[in-house]
């Protein structure tokens, strides 16, 4: 993740998150 998209980035992490609860120790790149 970047700090020029750092709100879309909180977004789309949040979102795979919450898709994915039991892989919370695995994060998107």
């Amino acid at each position: 993740c970047g700090s020029r998209r750092q709100a879309l980035c909180a977004r789309r992490w949040l979102v795979w998150q919450r898709a994915s609860p039991h892989q919370r120790c695995r994060r998107p790149r």
